[in-house]
């Protein structure tokens, strides 16, 4: 945002290797002073909201009112029910470390991401045959 833009020098030289010219490529900044006053905005405003995202200009004005909605993520929910079953899985495996098992013993869950993937469709298939 800050930093510099780098300039190619490209020499030109002729088929007895004598250098017969240079060209500078200079290329545009990515960031004008326009857009990192704008960023520096965006920032100062993201500073000021709350954990869920709402600004006090929003949350505090006292004409606006509000209620609330549920929605549901089909995937959401899926990722939800998978991590229920793998906390379930998780502390069965604990549970089985003995009452005070050394923090030095490897958990089910260390270094564990979970992500959803969407499936291919030869998994698909496979799927549906079982």
């Amino acid at each position: 945002m800050l930093g510099w833009e780098p300039a190619e020098t490209h020499e030109h030289y002729d088929a007895a290797g004598n250098l017969t010219g240079t060209t500078v490529v200079t290329r545009e900044p990515e960031w004008d002073d326009d857009e990192r006053r704008r960023l520096l905005a965006l920032a100062a405003y993201h500073e000021q909201t709350c954990d869920r995202g709402h600004h006090p200009d929003v949350a505090g004005d006292p004409h606006l009112f509000w209620t609330f909605e549920d929605s549901r993520c089909p995937l959401c929910a899926e990722i939800d029910k998978w991590q229920r079953i793998q906390h379930d899985r998780d502390a069965k495996a604990i549970r089985q470390l003995g009452d005070e098992p050394s923090p030095f013993i490897p958990r089910p869950d260390d270094g564990r991401s979970t992500y959803l993937r969407r499936m291919t469709p030869d998994e698909v298939t496979a799927r549906r045959q079982h």
